[in-house]
């Protein structure tokens, strides 16, 4: 009876097996199994768009074949014989876990792919169930905890992909078992403990990242048997002890990086790096003769080794590398002369020797490298003079020679370097006058030649320098005045002028910036309406060279329109519910003659061509409303047309419209600034009370962008450009006015754009400033528009410049993905699904209708994305000022771009812990994912 039992049941199970074979439906895994498997796990995700709507039922889907069912789904490959090869879920926003995931089910799977979600919790050890896996990646998720060992049996993994967690503890040594791995990426987690020796059984491997670890240890030397190896990221972790001479053995290696370590010893000359592309060995305490260290690598572009602790001479083997890009050695104890050898390097666009001991002259070969746009040779103890053909570096944008004994005089020919931003020559022995050629730098920003023995006159030729921000001529012998052109410069942030021997009146920088005595102590005999320096008073012998009969026409008549405007300012800021009716008060500037002649600073006249040339504010003119005021456009003369900002309703009936009026003009009466618009005028009417603008013709950003056509036309250097206005306009109000102005309400409404794109701030009908004219304003009403605000504002009501720098970042944001941020704002500031965005790439979220930025605006591009995330952070105190941002939207080309546009995730502005901003931090150094 057993025998007949045994029979029996071996005939079935051969039966069964042979029907398996035949008809997959049969197998002991069919796919319905698999199927069920699969909505088990998607039941337990918060899964949203393609993986809800298409991961269904048998139930709900009858459209497909039973076995081809799940191979419909999104995400899911199969075979031709049905079973499911490619599992490939990348930014599918799911959150959840791997707990419920049917390993088990998936023998024959060879790629799965969950990166760019918000998948949390440990990595499940039953993962090596996917024997038959070759590609693995969960990149950019949440995972924690430590890395289970039995990866390493996966024996038939090619690329395993796991940077951008939380992963922490050792780095299992089993995956040296891995013997098939060409892929190995961990970056970006919180693993420590010292790189496992095993690694170095990994022959096959090509791409070995370990960066932004908390690793320590020594670098094993095994690992120059990874004979394949292109590129060996091990950079900011805690690694220590020598670089072993056996990673000279990578003789295909491109890409090696070790900086932000803590590695001691001599750098090895690597001789067989005839492939090398970069080398980047900053931040350590490297040390050793830095002569013995050649360059022999004809590949090589950039090299670092900032920020160690190398000395002797800088061999002039550097020549060499004729495809060297950058060549930075700031920072260490190298002497000697820089080589003129360098001039070799045709390619070169950097050159950092800054704080060293470098002795000797500045070669004058240097100034033959076409393409060198940033040259620091600071700190250090070079001699002579400047080189003399300086103006041939046609590229130059950031020059830096302080803090040497250079002599002589500044080269004239400075000039035609038309491309700099940035020069310093302070802190040197510079001698002679300032070169009246430099006025003809119209892009520079920061101007410094302070502790020098300079002489003459300031050169009134700096006075068009529109973009100059900062300006240090201090501790000079320079004398005469200080041109009054100076005082009309709208950018200025910060000015020295202390220790020289200038004279004469200082120029009303009140208006612009908040100045104080120390920028002109200790000097021959400066006056002006400065705290600490005398008033001016008449000079006799200028009066006599000037004809006294002038000096007493000129005086009654400027006394006469001083006490005019006065008390015009005087009527418009006081404190009153109530407006005279029939009276007319007009104030023009001097910056648009035709209007000022066609006006004759008349009210009633401006008033009867406004009414004539609206129609008595017909709605058929408007072109703009809001609570309360519109907006009309008055041509009131041929070519001459303004833009009429009516208010509602200016008695004791509208309060607030009384206030918005009197802000309005006390924040703007005074100021100039070529991205802020200009007010012409204002009348106050018992009927018709209105401000007088320039006219921008273009209207709103917010009305622009919401046309695909016109959208199509603000291409990316113009949003570029609008973001730039927008900053330096904001850092104007907020650094360079006294008192500074806080505009409260800035949204993309409010947001101007001319005929050329320029970009003009306007409406400040919420605008504060600490004046006497605005103490009747109220300090608990919530000032601004929703989804522009601060969130601090719904607690606090108190607005500060760090509310405009909120608002700053969310229009920049707005211009970058053309719609506004309200969903990407939500998401980051919710902790849940703030790694959803992280994942998301920067090229998915910005506005597709004026196409792809090209690679020549890609580092735009992404360094105003950088800040206007860093804008809209939650804590006031974590933003930068607007000063920052201005600074470092216009120095960023300083960097070269070290990435791949197209793997640049939103995630990579948040990498770094610190909260202000910085200018290294800027340079993204993505490093392009073989997924």
């Amino acid at each position: 009876m057993a025998r007949l039992i045994y029979l029996v049941f071996f005939f079935c199970f051969f039966f069964i097996s042979m029907l398996s074979s035949i008809f997959p439906m049969f197998l002991f895994v069919t796919a319905s199994d698999s199927e069920a498997a699969l909505l088990k796990w998607k039941h337990s995700l918060e899964a949203k768009g393609l993986l809800r709507d298409s991961w269904v039922s048998e139930s709900s889907n009858h459209s497909s074949p039973r076995n081809n069912r799940v191979c419909s789904w999104v995400g899911i490959t199969c075979s031709p014989g049905g079973d499911i090869t490619h599992i490939h879920l990348s930014g599918m926003s799911l959150a959840g876990t791997l707990l419920h995931f049917p390993f088990h089910h998936f023998t024959r799977l060879a790629s799965l792919n969950l990166s760019r979600n918000a998948l949390s919790g440990p990595l499940h050890p039953h993962i090596s169930n996917l024997s038959g896996l070759s590609s693995l990646d969960l990149s950019r998720n949440n995972f924690f905890g430590q890395l289970p060992p039995s990866l390493g049996a996966m024996s038939k993994l090619e690329s395993l992909y796991l940077y951008s967690n939380s992963f922490d503890g050792y780095i299992p040594a089993s995956l040296g078992n891995l013997s098939s791995l060409v892929y190995l990426s961990l970056t970006r987690n919180n693993l420590s403990g010292s790189i496992p020796s095993a690694l170095g059984d990994l022959r096959n491997l090509q791409d070995l990242d370990l960066a932004g670890n908390r690793l320590s240890g020594p670098i094993p030397s095994a690992l120059g048997n990874l004979s394949s190896l292109l590129c060996f990221y091990p950079a900011e972790n805690h690694l220590s002890g020598f670089i072993p001479p056996e990673i000279g053995k990578l003789e295909h290696l491109f890409f090696l990086e070790l900086s932000s370590n803590s590695l001691t010893g001599p750098i090895p000359q690597f001789r067989s790096f005839n492939n090398l592309r970069r080398l980047h060995l900053h931040d350590n305490q490297l040390s050793g003769i830095i002569s013995e260290f050649s360059c022999a690598y004809p590949n090589l572009g950039t090299m670092d080794m900032s920020n160690n602790q190398l000395y002797g001479e800088l061999s002039s083997n550097w020549g060499r590398c004729k495809n060297l890009t950058s060549l930075k050695m700031a920072r260490n104890r190298i002497s000697g002369s820089v080589p003129p050898e360098l001039v070799e390097l045709a390619q070169l666009r950097q050159l950092h020797l800054q704080s060293n001991g470098f002795q000797g002259e500045i070669p004058s070969q240097l100034m033959n490298m076409p393409y060198l746009f940033d040259l620091d040779l600071s700190d250090n103890n070079l001699t002579g003079s400047m080189p003399q053909d300086i103006g041939k570096l046609a590229e130059l944008k950031f020059l830096n020679l302080e803090r040497n004994r250079l002599t002589g005089s500044i080269p004239e020919n400075i000039g035609t370097c038309w491309k700099l931003v940035s020069l310093n020559l302070g802190k040197n022995k510079l001698r002679g006058s300032i070169p009246s050629q430099i006025g003809a730098l119209t892009s520079l920003r920061a101007l410094s030649v302070d502790r020098n023995s300079l002489v003459g006159e300031i050169p009134v030729e700096l006075g068009k320098l529109a973009p100059l921000q900062t300006l240090d001529l201090s501790h000079n012998n320079l004398s005469g005045s200080i041109p009054s052109s100076f005082g009309l410069m709208t950018s200025f942030v910060s000015v020295d002028f202390s220790y020289n021997e200038l004279e004469g009146a200082v120029p009303a920088f009140q208006s612009y910036l908040n100045i104080s005595f120390e920028a002109f102590r200790n000097n021959k005999d400066l006056c002006g309406n400065v705290t600490g320096l005398s008033p001016c008073r008449p000079s006799v012998s200028r009066a006599r060279r000037t004809g006294r009969t002038l000096l007493l026409i000129l005086v009654p008549v400027f006394g006469a329109l001083s006490l005019v405007l006065a008390a015009v300012a005087v009527f418009v800021c006081r404190r009153t519910r109530t407006v005279p009716s029939l009276r007319y008060e007009v104030e023009v500037t001097h910056e648009n003659q035709n209007m000022l002649s066609a006006l004759n600073f008349n009210g009633k006249k401006l008033y009867e061509r406004i009414m004539q040339a609206t129609a008595g504010f017909d709605p058929a003119y408007c072109i703009g409303t809001g609570g309360t005021s519109s907006v009309y456009r008055a041509e009131i003369s041929p070519g001459e047309t303004v833009a009429v900002k009516k208010l509602n309703a200016v008695d004791g009936s509208n309060e607030e419209a009384l206030r918005a009026f009197t802000r309005e003009v006390c924040a703007l009466t005074g100021i100039r600034h070529k991205n802020i618009v200009k007010l012409l005028g204002f009348c106050s009417h018992s009927q018709h009370s209105f401000l007088v603008y320039e006219y921008v013709a273009r209207g709103s950003l917010r009305k622009l962008l919401s046309s695909d056509e016109e959208a199509a036309g603000l291409d990316w250097q113009k949003r570029v450009d609008v973001i730039r206005g927008m900053a330096d306009g904001l850092c104007y109000m907020h650094h360079g006015c006294s008192p500074p102005i806080v505009h409260r309400d800035l949204s993309s409404n409010n947001v101007l754009l001319g005929s050329s794109f320029e970009c003009y701030i306007s409406d400040f009908g919420a605008a504060g400033l600490s004046s006497s004219c605005t103490s009747s304003w109220s300090t608990g009403t919530l000032c601004g528009t929703y989804g522009y605000m601060a969130p601090e504002l719904a607690l606090t009501m108190k607005t500060d410049e760090k509310s405009d720098v909120y608002g700053f970042g969310v229009v920049a944001l707005e211009v970058l993905m053309g719609v506004h941020p309200g969903d990407v704002i939500a998401l980051l500031s919710t902790p849940h699904a703030a790694s959803t965005i992280h994942k998301t790439l920067l090229k998915e979220l910005l506005d597709t209708r004026p196409g792809t930025p090209s690679h020549k605006l890609v580092p735009d591009v992404i360094c105003s994305t950088k800040l206007a995330l860093s804008c809209i952070r939650a804590a006031p105190e974590s933003r930068p000022s607007m000063l920052q941002v201005s600074l470092e939207l216009c120095s960023f080309r300083k960097l070269p771009l070290l990435m791949s546009f197209n793997t640049v995730a939103i995630g990579h502005f948040y990498e770094s812990s610190d909260n202000t901003v910085n200018h290294e931090e800027s340079t993204i150094a993505v490093k392009s994912k073989k997924n």
